[in-house]
């Protein structure tokens, strides 16, 4: 929020602070959702009960230990998270109720091959998935809050380079226990028929291949990746909320004399609240997917462009721009609706189908479209409103953003740089000396 309070000031900040807020409730309901539909289906343990002692355990070592406690725990949780799902790779592997999963890549043997294929007709909706995430990750404060934390730039560099390899890396365990799930005989298994895909519980086949298709020590092997992987995930975007509402909400614009006691008390309130209205929100739903997306969306959709503008084209916009691409871009977003959450779009899309189950597609890439729009908007009410103040096409006392006056500066430090370039031209063709003629010294003045 720095660059955005330097550059606009604080009410626009406290507006701006609202989308990022959101984006990490929905973050962690995401993740306590996926632990607590893992916890339900290996230990029986009611969904809400594991999503509750989860959000007890990460708040309260949040709240005792700030920033330290996250950056320590979440090196052991990650560990502990890349040996455990490593862990249980082989013994899905081996399940004797899985076929080859080189053969049913290609082969439709217990369902359609787990490699799937890519229509064209789906690639606009692909693309803003990847755009999505993408574009949509680099918007979240918990990166910067690591990043800002490093001692040095090349510090910070190589940890992000490192992460993404490392990312990767993690991405292949549940890649294989997806694709053995899809190669699998449900029938030969304690699950048995339907299979979980067509019990629409595609989303929770991580911890139902690891209940039915291993050992039981190696499903609990299993729950406690999950779990460290949620409460990693948990405690930084609680800790970056927080701080961010304590920082530059509170201390900016409510109480600007606060000591450093008064906005310690502040952050670990708002430790607490979040975490309570993203564990309420996580009750409501096991599906992992629908507030990922929702997180992202909120990212993507009106928060890039704006950081975009904010940090690399800071001479080109202005707060009027700013707060009509942030209108523009919720507006559309909402017009546009959200299937995932069956909320009904009010504005239709090209290429827009129904689904088997009969809910809305979109095959448009809108939240890529939304994102575009919205920067267009920030740049176009930018230039349109500079002009206006600028020619006195609009009185100054309309001028909230004062940028009659900015440019009144602006205008006195570049006469002031050129007539001390003149001087000091004037002054080397002179001759320095005490026997300087009077018209000299007159053209020195």
């Amino acid at each position: 929020m720095d660059p955005f309070q330097e550059k606009y000031g604080n009410t626009f900040t406290a507006i701006f602070f609202i989308p990022s807020l959101l984006a990490d409730i929905f973050w962690i309901a995401c993740v306590l959702a996926a632990l607590g539909g893992t916890v339900s289906v290996i230990m029986d343990i009611p969904s809400p009960l594991a999503v509750a002692l989860s959000a007890a355990v990460a708040v309260l070592y949040t709240l005792l230990g700030g920033l330290y406690s996250v950056a320590y725990t979440d090196v052991i949780q990650l560990i502990f998270m890349f040996l455990s799902l490593w862990f249980c790779v082989p013994f899905i592997l081996m399940s004797p109720a899985s076929t080859d999963i080189t053969v049913t890549a290609v082969t439709k043997l217990y369902q359609e091959p787990w490699t799937g294929r890519l229509k064209l007709a789906d690639a606009g909706c692909w693309l803003d998935d990847l755009l999505l995430v993408t574009l949509g990750g680099i918007c979240y404060q918990a990166f910067y809050q690591r990043v800002l934390a490093t001692a040095t730039v090349a510090q910070a560099q190589f940890t992000c380079y490192a992460a993404s390899v490392f990312c990767f890396i993690l991405a292949i365990p549940p890649l294989l226990i997806g694709a053995v799930a899809a190669s699998t005989d449900w029938n030969q298994t304690s699950f048995g028929l339907p299979t979980p895909y067509e019990q629409d519980k595609a989303g929770m086949i991580l911890p139902i291949s690891l209940h039915h298709l291993c050992p039981p020590f190696v499903s609990l092997a299993g729950i406690g990746a999950i779990a460290a992987a949620v409460m990693s995930s948990i405690d930084s975007a609680l800790l970056s909320s927080a701080s961010l509402f304590a920082r530059n909400i509170y201390k900016n614009i409510f109480s600007k004399r606060a000591s450093e006691k008064e906005i310690l008390l502040v952050v670990k309130v708002s430790i607490l609240l979040f975490g309570l209205m993203g564990a309420g929100l996580a009750m409501t739903t096991s599906s992992v997917y629908v507030f990922w997306i929702l997180s992202g969306d909120v990212m993507y959709t009106v928060v890039c462009a704006q950081l975009i503008c904010v940090l690399f084209l800071p001479g080109k916009v202005n707060g009027y721009g700013a707060l009509a691409g942030l209108l523009v871009g919720l507006l559309l977003r909402l017009l546009v609706g959200e299937p995932l959450l069956g909320v009904p779009g009010l504005m239709p899309l090209p290429w827009d189908s129904l689904h088997e189950d009969g809910r809305l597609l979109h095959v448009f890439p809108f939240r890529t479209g939304i994102m575009l729009v919205s920067l267009a908007t920030i740049l176009v009410v930018s230039r349109f409103a500079a002009c206006l103040f600028l020619k006195g096409l609009l009185p100054d006392n309309w001028d909230v953003y004062r940028l009659g006056e900015k440019r009144m500066i602006l205008m006195k430090n570049m006469v002031a740089k050129d007539l001390t370039e003149k001087i000091g031209l004037n002054t080397r063709k002179m001759d320095p000396s005490p026997h300087a003629s009077t018209e000299d010294m007159s053209s020195l003045q």
